[in-house]
């Protein structure tokens, strides 16, 4: 019942965030890695700002699609508008040629 007790007491600080040696607890040389505070490891962190990189270069690709996008549609336009301005040419030319002929 005491190291139940014990026990219970361990968890309780743990799960508040406290720190066990801090407090002069020592029930365990080492306590098992189930009891002992979830510290984030190198690994974790390393996969984190690998994750955060993946999403921003996500997000620029994104953007630079959008632009080109745009682009696209801007040029397909100035070439309908061109292509307009020469068939208008062309029928001025015809009419122009008809009055002449007359």
């Amino acid at each position: 019942k005491i190291k139940s007790i014990f026990k219970e007491i361990v968890l309780s600080f743990i799960v508040k965030g406290l720190n066990i040696k801090k407090l002069g607890l020592y029930f365990f040389k080492s306590p098992p890695s189930s009891i002992r505070l979830a510290k984030k490891r190198p690994h974790y962190i390393k996969e984190e700002k690998e994750k955060k990189k993946k999403e921003l270069v996500e997000t620029v690709k994104v953007e630079k699609e959008r632009k080109k996008k745009e682009i696209k549609k801007k040029e397909i336009k100035k070439k309908e508008i061109k292509k307009k301005e020469i068939k208008e040419r062309e029928l001025v030319d015809i009419v122009i040629v008809e009055k002449a002929k007359k």
